[in-house]
């Protein structure tokens, strides 16, 4: 039997629409053991002595067969922030409460035990997974009750990127040198990758025009961060997967174009750039970043 995990509960967030999964509610995608996502996590946090978990949800009937306690946002269509407000607010009694996103599809209880036990050692301060790309992931962390205030005071003034405010709120990392646990689903082209056992991570060969190759080359120095450079990429850049196949759900960059903000942190992670100095990356080629009001990226 596991240790049972005194003052701590579990939140998992599944308050999204799923936009870029055709609405389909990816808590629902069935593992190829035969599990659901959220019965696969459901089962790692118990198997860490955890026994109250909630699931934040606002689509309370998609997820009625889940067998968890469902929680709807006390502030719809705010974000992630909002659910974690939710969380924080229905375990006011606990001193933490764990929090992950639905889509962790083959997060483990080896990295969960390795967050409490972090949360525990660092005097219940809030602590976060990060990985070695310097890439966090503020959605797989374990948050002390008492920023409930700081979540709510954030939302009050329309800050809403879990990213930052863990920032502010000293947010110890908890490092981790495999990426494949935290891969989210955020497509169907990632659950097929996770299904085959690719994942979708790791470095991917940046095919460019010679110019902008030559001005990522001098950036890649510059910065220390090891790019893959190569081909002629006729008017935009293109990102290879190993083997030349092109990422399905990654369209060529257009060189002085944008991209919508919440490709930025999958786009970090596919060609190997820490997402603090992807701006830098994509400054080079004069692509801008189309930020939404949930201030995501």
């Amino acid at each position: 039997m596991p240790h049972r995990q005194e003052g701590i509960a579990c939140a998992i967030l599944a308050g999204g629409r799923s936009s870029r999964y055709g609405g389909f509610p990816k808590g629902n995608l069935r593992r190829p053991d035969g599990r659901t996502l959220l019965g696969h996590l459901a089962d790692e946090v118990r198997a860490c002595g955890i026994r109250e978990i909630v699931l934040v949800a606002n689509d309370r009937g998609a997820y009625a067969d889940a067998g968890l306690e469902i929680v709807s946002d006390l502030r719809c269509g705010l974000g992630p922030l909002a659910g974690i407000e939710t969380a924080l607010a229905r375990f006011p009694g606990r001193d933490g409460v764990l929090l992950l996103a639905c889509d962790l599809a083959c997060l483990t209880r080896h990295e969960i035990a390795a967050l409490l036990e972090a949360f525990e050692r660092n005097g219940r301060r809030l602590v976060a997974a990060r990985t070695t790309s310097s890439f966090w992931h503020p959605l797989c962390s374990v948050v002390h009750n008492g920023l409930r205030g700081a979540v709510q005071a954030a939302l009050d003034a329309g800050r809403l990127s879990v990213h930052r405010l863990w920032e502010e709120a000293g947010a110890l990392p908890v490092e981790f040198s495999d990426e494949a646990p935290f891969a989210n689903v955020n497509s169907p082209a990632d659950w097929d990758a996770l299904r085959s056992g690719q994942g979708s991570t790791g470095v991917r060969r940046i095919c460019a025009p010679a110019p902008w190759r030559e001005a990522l080359e001098k950036w890649s120095r510059q910065e220390g961060v090891p790019l893959e450079l190569g081909g002629e990429g006729e008017a935009g850049v293109r990102v290879e997967e190993p083997g030349g196949r092109q990422p399905s759900d990654l369209e060529t960059l257009r060189i002085h174009g944008w991209i919508p903000c919440e490709l930025g942190p999958r786009m970090a992670r596919q060609i190997g750039v820490p997402e603090r100095k992807l701006a830098g990356f994509l400054n080079v080629l004069d692509i801008r970043v189309r930020k939404c009001r949930l201030g995501c990226f």
